[in-house]
């Protein structure tokens, strides 16, 4: 996740100056979001500057358009520079670079001779600013850019941008909402939520004027929100500002309708999704596929669905692969006049099983599977159709089609010295409660050493219950630390995939569970190493492969069960084997494991070692010799 410094501090009151890039890279690292790289974004640039295109001659005789253009900067002679670009006219202000400037990559401008005319610098684009990857055209300015000034400082341009390695636990960190929070309660300021500003007044207001949508499934979907607006212009520009914080997060410039869903989903996490509404057949509901069913995605992509995928569907059939992408039969287009936006609140696993299937990742399934706050369809469709009116001149639909499954809230009961008993430090019960809040936890009626804590609204998806789990809702009590006492000794999970842990040629480590951690050799014969392989199965060379698996799964349960782990010494033996050239050696067996007297699958010594081993002992020393290379 890319995350400028000018954006967090839009929310995150640093002050000014803002801190030193190296401080909010420690301290948001300390928080638990790593911050791997930060970097200097628009600083190398200099010298470019506001200017607007007083005259124009078109050159011919020549294999592609190329225009003498005249620019003033307001003050001093004019200026003639010779451009490729035909997309701007006299009168327009652009991003002029003067000789002597700097643009991004320390490529510098001077004056020379071209189509026998002297230019003297160049008119810029958007790539050539590394604000975007238009190379089509030059970057028009709006009228009122002011002339003269300086290019660099008018758009914005000099940022620090922070690359964060976001964990999968803390999806509500793939945005510039969740990232200033956690900026802020690191240097203890104050903290605007994007999601309460620029809202219209009639947020939850529901209207039947507005196109109609029901869910017809609730675990794949519990709220679904559509809002719509008229007369959109599908020329209006996406504003320069906008442009410059899409770029510097790594996305580029589409459409004005594209932009702004893209932009709310950077700066809020809720994935938007824009319908050409002339397009759209009959009321919208979401719910599972249904056999045979086939949609075209957005990249040009004929999918068979899944029984289990989640979609959005009108009376013509599918239109839309919920929370991963849209459909290319109802996609906006250049002549989009009439929108229908939507946002939801998809299921997390349903939405990761579904792009995985189809191997389909996106934006918005990146977010969807991490989980996305409940809470935000509404206000994210609100914000969306406000920027429309704004920036696109189109007319609002008052209201919104809201369809939404009800979900019980869970409340926690918590004691307030817990975390004074956890970390063993003394936090203080005001301490406690701030903490919480800066959160986004609700803590209702503190008192008597303990709080009824709301966790915030669409945190997350339902989880699996841990120890101490609650249903669905109602309260949880809050388990305590855990009693003082041994340790228990953990068992080791067994693979998912009984095969996962086979010694396979090539492969640097097998899966813990399945194998003991050893390196395996790159290079082993063939013949050998089926043979190592048949026998690490525990079956015979001519048993079937499920048989083979069947055992293999045996032995991973049987050293799930007894939860112990090899010495040290026996692990040097096998390390030394393998270094030796001895090829795969035989793993030690588990502790309190016999000699088959069948002569069966454990007999040797080795497959008993497939999903953990003990103390190497008499057993274990008798089943080392067993597959040696002769």
């Amino acid at each position: 996740m890319r995350v400028p410094l000018s954006w967090l501090a839009e929310y995150a009151a640093l002050g000014e100056p803002l801190p030193e890039p190296g401080d909010v890279a420690r301290r948001l690292t300390a928080a638990g979001l790593e911050v791997e790289t930060f970097e200097q974004a628009g600083c190398d640039i200099s010298g470019v500057i506001v200017a607007e295109v007083t005259q124009i001659e078109e050159l011919t005789g020549l294999r592609k358009p190329i225009r003498y253009c005249q620019v003033s900067t307001g003050t001093g002679e004019p200026r003639n520079v010779i451009c490729g670009a035909v997309n701007f006219t006299e009168g327009d202000r652009v991003p002029f670079a003067q000789p002597g400037a700097v643009l991004p990559g320390g490529f510098e401008i001077g004056a020379k001779k071209a189509y026998g005319r002297m230019s003297e610098g160049m008119i810029c684009s958007a790539a050539e600013l590394a604000i975007g990857e238009d190379h089509s055209g030059i970057l028009v300015l709006p009228p009122d850019a002011p002339l003269g000034a300086d290019f660099v400082a008018y758009a914005g341009l000099a940022d620090h941008v922070f690359d964060i390695a976001v964990t999968p636990d803390r999806g509500y960190a793939l945005s510039i909402r969740g990232v200033a929070r956690e900026l802020a309660t690191a240097y203890g300021v104050a903290y605007t939520d994007p999601a309460d500003t620029g809202l219209p007044g009639d947020v939850d207001t529901v209207s039947p004027e507005v196109y109609p949508a029901s869910i017809d499934d609730p675990t794949a979907c519990d709220r679904f929100v559509l809002r719509e607006v008229h007369g959109f212009d599908p020329d209006a520009p996406t504003p320069l500002w906008m442009r410059v914080r899409l770029a510097r997060c790594g996305m580029r410039s589409v459409s004005l309708a594209v932009d702004i869903t893209n932009y709310l989903m950077l700066e809020l996490g809720q994935p938007l999704h824009a319908f050409d509404r002339t397009r759209l057949t009959g009321p919208i509901v979401v719910r599972r596929a249904r056999p045979g069913e086939r949609l075209e995605t957005l990249d040009h992509v004929v999918r068979d669905l899944d029984p289990d995928d989640i979609l959005i569907t009108d009376s013509s059939g599918p239109i839309s692969m919920a929370g991963t992408m849209g459909g290319l039969a109802t996609e906006i287009s250049e002549t989009s006049r009439d929108l229908v936006i939507e946002a939801a609140h998809f299921s997390a696993p349903g939405t990761a099983r579904m792009s995985r299937r189809h191997r389909l990742f996106s934006e918005a399934s990146y977010r969807f599977e991490r989980g996305v706050d409940r809470e935000l369809p509404l206000r994210a469709s609100a914000k969306a159709v406000s920027l429309l009116a704004a920036l696109g001149g189109a007319s609002v639909v008052p209201g919104c089609t809201h369809a939404s499954a009800e979900v019980p809230a869970v409340t926690i009961a918590m004691a307030d010295d817990y975390p004074d008993r956890v970390a063993g430090q003394p936090y203080g019960h005001d301490t406690v409660v701030r903490r919480l809040r800066d959160v986004g936890c609700e803590v209702t009626g503190p008192g008597a050493g303990t709080l009824t804590v709301i966790p915030a609204a669409g945190s997350g998806p339902p989880r699996r219950p841990r120890r101490g789990g609650h249903p669905a809702g109602g309260v949880r009590e809050h388990p305590g630390p855990e009693p003082a006492g041994p340790r228990r000794a953990r068992a080791h999970r067994p693979a998912a995939d009984p095969q996962a842990g086979r010694p396979v040629a090539g492969r640097g480590r097998v899966r813990r569970g399945a194998e003991p951690a050893v390196r395996l050799r790159r290079r082993l014969r063939p013949a050998a190493a089926a043979g190592r392989r048949r026998a690490a199965d525990g079956a015979p060379a001519g048993e079937p492969a499920h048989r083979r698996r069947a055992a293999a799964a045996h032995y991973a349960a049987a050293g799930a069960a007894a939860g112990a782990r090899p010495q040290r010494r026996a692990r040097v033996r096998r390390r030394r084997a393998v270094r030796d050239g001895d090829g795969v050696p035989p793993a030690p067996r588990l502790a309190g494991d016999r000699p088959d007297p069948a002569g069966g699958p454990g007999a040797d010594g080795r497959g008993a070692g497939l999903a953990g081993s003990g103390p190497a002992g008499p057993a274990a020393a008798a089943g080392r010799g067993a597959g040696r290379r002769s």
